[in-house]
């Protein structure tokens, strides 16, 4: 799995939109859709703010990930 595909997932298990989730990582939505495309990756402060959202640790997010 992706850290594309990971975020969508749990985006997508909570119901949310990528406006949601951009509203609460302080990005637009055009990112978030980045981000789960694997357009580009999101940077250190962002998987902080991303875990943060999904009140989970960047290791949680980051488990399963192919890097």
């Amino acid at each position: 799995m992706t850290l594309g595909e990971k975020i969508g997932k749990l985006r997508k298990d909570r119901y949310w939109s990528q406006t949601w989730l951009a509203d609460l990582v302080g990005a637009r939505q055009p990112v978030i859709s980045n981000w789960e495309q694997d357009y580009v990756q999101p940077n250190i402060y962002n998987l902080q703010r991303i875990a943060r959202a999904f009140n989970i640790t960047i290791d949680e997010l980051l488990k399963g990930v192919e890097l």
